[in-house]
């Protein structure tokens, strides 16, 4: 009985400190220091904007709106790939992969899944590299038939 009365005065103490704005972590206009790592100091649109107002924003009407990502499971990604769960677990690990934009795991119920945009995106600069290192082996090869 007593726990549950020092809990409820406990938590009457801090709503009144709240409404009073006694507390320097709930009090907007307290040092930003003195908040919590959650909030967020938020610049307000005359912080923003010039004073003249000169700013005008316009949505782009030619840009396609963004769809939705889609979570690919890592058994989906190995057979699209041709890869091991193994070859996955080195590429996440490997700074050469992870620089062509290779997609890192994001955990959800203990299974791995992979960003769809992001996969895209690193089998096109995939491809683009193997494109650039073909046409390095071509000029190589075509200064050698010169020379000889």
């Amino acid at each position: 009985m007593t726990t549950t009365t020092n809990r409820a005065s406990r938590r009457a103490d801090q709503s009144l400190k709240r409404q009073s704005g006694e507390n320097p972590q709930l009090n907007p206009t307290s040092n930003p220091r003195d908040m919590l790592p959650t909030q967020r100091v938020v610049p307000s649109p005359s912080d923003i904007l010039p004073p003249d107002n000169s700013l005008v924003l316009v949505p782009d009407s030619t840009a396609p709106p963004l769809a939705p990502d889609v979570w690919v499971p890592e058994g989906t990604v190995c057979a699209e790939l041709g890869l091991t769960s193994m070859s996955l677990w080195r590429y996440d690990r490997d700074a050469k992969m992870i620089a062509l934009g290779w997609p890192l795991p994001i955990k959800m119920n203990r299974r791995k899944f992979r960003s769809r945009r992001a996969l895209d995106n690193f089998k096109a600069n995939l491809a683009a590299l193997a494109l650039k290192q073909r046409d390095a082996l071509l000029r190589a090869a075509e200064l050698r038939e010169q020379t000889a």
